[in-house]
């Protein structure tokens, strides 16, 4: 479950939930193996065993680029607090976005006052040509801009945090409308949670287009799966034969 506190001053909202606890255990499981991948090849490099040191490599590099992805999540889980305080609303969140990409997280505090509307929209993200469907959950000030609360997982049945409902809890105190959009296409790269968000006026999904790709997602990660685990089944079965035979 999402961790609350609550005071009679101010609700809080820090990530929580069987999500958190599965990419910790994702992220420290992936980086024994990037560190043991590596260590290999390098023993195997300093016996001459180069076609052995290259598979190594090979899971080390793939291991890798997926540690890399969890890290970001849980980066992003770790720096996420919301704050309902009387009379306005206090956001930490990790900034992935706009000119000031390299800090790692930003403070904001926006009177219910200022707020114009709540939004979610649909995005598709696709991670080394893997599509992944989230929901996006943004504050619209009245001055016209926008700050991106977070995304929650099209899927989610336990998110690590509760935005849609915190959104209409923000959206309820506001006495603003919480607008509904469609799904866009936000990126086609692993560098696309780091640049602009998708342009306002990108063209919405239709449904099919939609059931396509929840479908697509579902193979993909599926086979995804499946061509690790044989990876990781032949790369051991060639090693132990090298090994003793």
């Amino acid at each position: 479950m999402t961790k609350i506190r609550i005071t009679p001053e101010v609700t809080i909202y820090n990530a929580g939930g069987k999500l958190s606890y599965a990419l910790y255990f994702a992220f420290f499981f992936l980086l024994l193996l990037s560190v043991t991948a590596l260590m290999g090849a390098i023993w195997l490099v300093s016996i001459g065993q180069w076609l052995s040191a290259t598979l190594f490599v090979l899971i080390f590099l793939a291991s890798g680029a997926v540690l890399f992805v969890a890290g970001l999540f849980l980066f992003s889980l770790a720096h996420t607090e919301i704050q309902l305080r009387a009379g306005k609303a206090t956001f930490v969140l990790p900034n992935w976005r706009g000119p000031t990409p390299m800090f790692p997280y930003g403070e904001y505090e926006v009177p219910y006052a200022d707020i114009a509307a709540i939004e979610l929209r649909g995005e598709v993200y696709r991670y080394f040509s893997l599509p992944v469907i989230v929901k996006a959950v943004r504050c619209l000030r009245k001055d016209g801009g926008r700050l991106t609360l977070g995304y929650v997982h099209d899927a989610a049945e336990n998110p690590a945090m509760p935005l849609p409902a915190i959104a209409a809890q923000i959206a309820g105190r506001a006495r603003v409308p919480l607008n509904s959009y469609g799904m866009v296409e936000a990126g086609a790269n692993g560098l696309s949670l780091v640049q602009n968000e998708p342009a306002e006026d990108a063209p919405e999904l239709s449904e099919r287009q939609i059931e396509a790709l929840r479908a697509e997602e579902h193979k993909s990660w599926y086979m995804a799966a499946i061509a690790g685990a044989i990876v990781t089944v032949v790369a051991c079965s060639f090693l132990m034969l090298q090994m003793f035979f």
